[in-house]
């Protein structure tokens, strides 16, 4: 198992807990230049998730929620995958989707994303977006999976 990036682009998001700071450089990067650089170099080494990054900004600092953001590769010799109730998931491909979580429940994206069966994750993460979605733009994680545990794969919207 690979590890996940996390970039802070924001110097009030660098404080992870109480009394403990990142011992970082800071690089004054953007969202698209974190983005870039994964689509750049995650390749390059076994030890990087492919196509998932985590990243805290300024709103983190204050919020205490990270943005997960999953790249929606089309990959040439699959066929767009279509789900029952839902059509094709994710409706675009090679485009990064941004899923603002809290902090807490970012493993648990992370992992769904990366090792849960596409028809159980996708329709969630992809087809329920909006719906799991507060009116802040925060992605309700638990609600999800306990979607996802509950309902199994393939199940239309509500």
């Amino acid at each position: 198992m690979g590890r996940y990036l996390l970039f802070c682009i924001a110097e009030e998001a660098k404080p992870l807990k109480v009394d403990e700071t990142l011992d970082a450089d800071w690089i004054g990067a953007t969202e698209q230049d974190c983005q870039k650089w994964t689509l750049e170099n995650q390749s390059k080494v076994n030890f990087i998730e492919q196509d998932i990054i985590a990243i805290a900004n300024t709103r983190s600092a204050e919020d205490e929620r990270l943005s997960i953001q999953y790249y929606g590769r089309q990959i040439d010799d699959l066929v767009p995958l279509e789900f029952p109730g839902f059509g094709l998931l994710p409706q675009e491909y090679n485009v990064w989707y941004d899923f603002r979580v809290d902090s807490r429940g970012a493993s648990e994206i992370l992992a769904r994303l990366g090792y849960v069966a596409l028809d159980v994750s996708f329709p969630r993460y992809f087809g329920r977006e909006e719906e799991l979605t507060d009116e802040r733009g925060i992605f309700d994680v638990a609600k999800a999976v306990r979607s996802m545990l509950k309902e199994g794969p393939d199940t239309p919207p509500c």
